[in-house]
């Protein structure tokens, strides 16, 4: 009976019509490739990402599209590697077709795939939260950089943060994640996604990182911060947003709360 009055409270706030959601999240990644994000990651680190006429692996490259702007932007090598074949399938099928000259720079293939190759940047876009093993995954890096190399990483929302649950599509309502027990949540992302059988939010794809556990896992693996912010806006419409945020991170134990994405370089 409760579970039933809450499953109700928790639609309530959710939308009511995924079908819009479900035809066009993957029109999005794909066909026209959209820079601006890439373009905008590239610039918030400034001078201190010069990825001209080096080599860079970008880990989780999605659809590609980021690998071939820091291939129009000059790298000399750039190696995208995703998890998901279709992707990587579709990757290599855009730029065959839709970008020929950068045959012989751009290159997609799965993890297994990349064997003692290093690079002189590995980059990691929106995905640090999705990793299922993330202090692994920062020691297994290190194979992969050449001496002075660098990560760099931007990733959020962080797991505490407002919409640290992913679920944006589902409800704007902030915190929903942690106000409202796992298994509804769930039950109504079966709605939106019927063909997928995630019980939780590991099976959906996070980690559940916070800020605290980033710097541990830097700390434990031996890391040196080059560069490090929070709260960054990558668009204009929610930077007043989130210089509240910072205002707020000063809150004794609201932190973590408040800490929506991280920009960071590491050595």
């Amino acid at each position: 009976m409760i579970n039933s009055v809450v499953q109700n409270i928790f639609r309530l706030i959710c939308t009511k019509d995924y079908q819009e959601y479900r035809n066009n999240v993957e029109n999005s990644l794909r066909e026209d490739y959209n820079f601006e994000e890439a373009e905008d990651f590239l610039n918030h680190f400034g001078k201190q990402v010069d990825i001209r006429q080096k080599t860079i692996l970008d880990i989780g490259c999605g659809y590609g599209g980021p690998c071939v702007y820091l291939g129009l932007q000059g790298a000399a090598r750039v190696v995208g590697i995703d998890i998901d074949e279709k992707r990587i399938n579709y990757a290599k099928s855009k730029l065959a077709k839709d970008y020929p000259g950068l045959t012989n720079i751009v290159d997609f293939m799965l993890p297994a795939d990349l064997k003692g190759e290093k690079f002189d940047f590995v980059i990691s876009k929106d995905s640090f939260e999705h990793y299922a093993d993330p202090e692994n995954f920062m020691l297994d890096m290190k194979k992969y950089l050449k001496q002075g190399s660098k990560i760099v990483l931007r990733f959020g929302p962080l797991w505490k943060s407002p919409t640290g649950g992913h679920i944006s599509y589902m409800t704007k309502f902030p915190w929903a994640h942690l106000l409202f027990p796992e298994s509804i949540i769930m039950d109504e992302r079966k709605r939106c996604r019927p063909n997928e059988n995630a019980m939780t939010f590991e099976q959906y794809g996070l980690n559940k990182m916070t800020f605290k556990r980033y710097l541990n896992i830097l700390k434990i693996n031996g890391y040196e911060i080059e560069y490090l912010k929070i709260n960054v806006p990558a668009r204009k419409s929610k930077r007043r947003l989130l210089v509240l945020f910072n205002v707020f991170r000063k809150i004794p134990f609201a932190d973590e709360f408040f800490t929506q994405n991280v920009y960071s370089i590491m050595l």
